[in-house]
């Protein structure tokens, strides 16, 4: 496209939404807080605005710049040097809260992440749905997140489809467990700091041993919308490697950035395998 094409240029809000790689609401976000043109359409239809290419494009250039900022500075020999022994993982207290909302704004941006008065009431109808890993001298230094709500899959997929933001998740969404009930989750947060992700297998492995040594946690499958997943795949942000690790299925037809896991599905990941073995043995036991 020529320089004078893109200045004449206007895109949808999906097509703008798509390019920054964040969801629509963040588009709109992005609209009023950086200036971009909007006119307005001709004819009507469901999109009553669209958006100067050019702005979007710049807004673009502007997030990856920040995100290249934040990328670690440490080299990786020495983030190695810290131990498991430097890390502790538990599940979210009330006042972890403010803690994880500051990590969350710090790598994702305030403008994609839920503040406390959401968080807190996800974490009053479930308190084993947010793991967090800390520093193990100073619980105040949260080096990531790993939330995973249980919902009705009906509410999942609305969330997974754009039709519903992570803010408007309340209590009433969020489910309780208990015995003899199967579970879906929709991961709401995956974060940690850049130059501590060498940790992120403690946490994760400390939420699945976790439901392996509680039978009344009997999670099916767990869903997930990955920015950027439809798109570039070049800078992997932390749910794609999440994603990755554990091999993820697309689930196209629910939404381009739609990912699920089943768990109950044959999967090449060693984590998986080890969880599903935990889950047989379980079974197995309680059927002698």
């Amino acid at each position: 496209m020529s320089q004078e094409d893109e200045q004449g240029k206007y895109i949808s809000s999906k097509e703008g939404a798509e390019l920054l790689q964040v969801p629509r609401q963040s588009f709109f976000y992005y609209v009023e807080s950086r200036n971009i043109e909007r006119q307005e359409t001709e004819g009507g239809g469901k999109d009553r605005y669209e958006y100067k290419y050019e702005d979007v494009l710049r807004v673009k250039e502007e997030l990856h710049k920040r995100w290249e900022s934040r990328k670690p500075r440490t080299k990786a020999s020495e983030a190695k040097t810290e131990s498991k022994s430097d890390a502790r993982t538990d599940w979210c207290t009330k006042e972890d809260l403010p803690y994880i909302f500051a990590l969350d704004c710090e790598v994702y941006g305030i403008e994609n992440s839920a503040p406390p008065n959401i968080t807190y009431q996800w974490w009053q109808k479930n308190q084993t749905a947010i793991r967090v890993i800390f520093d193990a001298n100073n619980r105040k230094d949260i080096w990531g997140c790993l939330t995973l709500l249980p919902m009705q899959e009906e509410d999942i997929f609305k969330i997974l489809r754009d039709e519903m933001t992570e803010q408007e998740i309340h209590s009433e969404h969020v489910l309780s467990y208990e015995p003899d009930k199967e579970y879906s989750c929709y991961i709401a947060s995956c974060v940690i700091r850049p130059a501590k992700r060498h940790f992120f297998n403690l946490l994760l492995k400390s939420v699945i041993g976790y439901w392996c040594d509680h039978p009344e946690v009997n999670i099916r499958k767990l869903y997930a919308f990955a920015l950027g997943a439809a798109g570039n795949m070049g800078e992997e942000n932390d749910g794609l490697r999440m994603i990755r690790k554990l091999y993820f299925s697309p689930r196209y037809d629910i939404a381009e950035n739609a990912w699920e896991l089943d768990l109950e599905h044959y999967n090449p990941s060693p984590i998986v395998r080890g969880f599903q073995n935990c889950v047989r043995e379980k079974r197995e036991r309680i059927d002698k």
